[in-house]
């Protein structure tokens, strides 16, 4: 079985930005689980002593990422309004996936129009919950700035990449599940995907040209006669265009 070769990486951890200042805490012991800031989570405006105990918060400290909510979306291309629709769940993939292409010597042309897969492990959805209980109004960068899928979903869009773009979530394993999968798909050289980037189309509608590249390698691989079939069955959605 040939190896498979990380040749980027890109992170994001309390106290660190990057993989040379996550080594430096792990080198220096730093111990970044720290008081929670009351502009994150203030459980001040909570009253406490009316909660049953199961209801009572317990924690008072927790690792926390700096400036989630602080990023380049203009460098991505994403209007402002848009960009505040979105999970930052969203917007720190799209700057890490960055971070990891520059890390391995790669620019988005070198990538753009490829097969290049996207697997990402994904399991909580604060802001997506507390929105919906804030929200007076739904509009379509809701609707795509809280969902999982497009996590994944619009680094291939915005990389214009189009290999399989998938979003798990298994809980606590998410993360090795996705990396799990990434691999497989590496060796079975596993391809093909119903979105052809942002060239031609929004995000959330699929392109006619690719279902058809992706059903000419479905008979290629399975040696399939498209004369042989007779039924197909699959779903569609419904856009408006301008």
């Amino acid at each position: 079985m040939e190896e498979i070769v990380v040749v980027g990486t890109g992170c994001r951890f309390p106290g660190s930005d990057d993989l040379d200042e996550f080594w430096g805490v792990l080198k220096n012991g730093e111990d970044h689980v720290l008081d929670i800031p009351k502009e994150r989570w203030n459980v001040d405006i909570i009253d406490i002593a009316n909660l049953d105990d199961e209801w009572k918060p317990h924690a008072s400290k927790s690792g926390l990422l700096k400036d989630f909510d602080k990023w380049d979306n203009k460098f991505f291309g994403i209007s402002d309004l848009e960009a505040g629709w979105m999970d930052p769940q969203q917007c720190l993939a799209l700057e890490v996936a960055y971070s990891a292409l520059e890390d391995g010597g790669f620019t988005r042309e070198m990538i753009k129009g490829t097969d290049t897969g996207v697997y990402i492990g994904c399991m909580n959805k604060d802001m997506s919950l507390g929105l919906n209980e804030a929200a007076h109004e739904y509009n379509n960068s809701l609707v795509t700035g809280m969902a999982s899928s497009i996590i994944s979903n619009r680094l291939s869009y915005l990389f214009d990449i189009r290999g399989p773009s998938l979003t798990i979530d298994t809980a606590c394993s998410s993360a090795l599940v996705a990396i799990h999968l990434g691999c497989q798909a590496i060796r079975s050289v596993m391809s093909g995907c119903n979105q052809d980037g942002k060239e031609n189309t929004p995000i959330t509608a699929p392109s006619g040209n690719q279902q058809k590249e992706l059903l000419k390698r479905v008979y290629s691989s399975h040696k399939i006669n498209p004369a042989d079939i007779q039924y197909i069955e699959s779903h569609g959605n419904v856009e408006s265009r301008f």
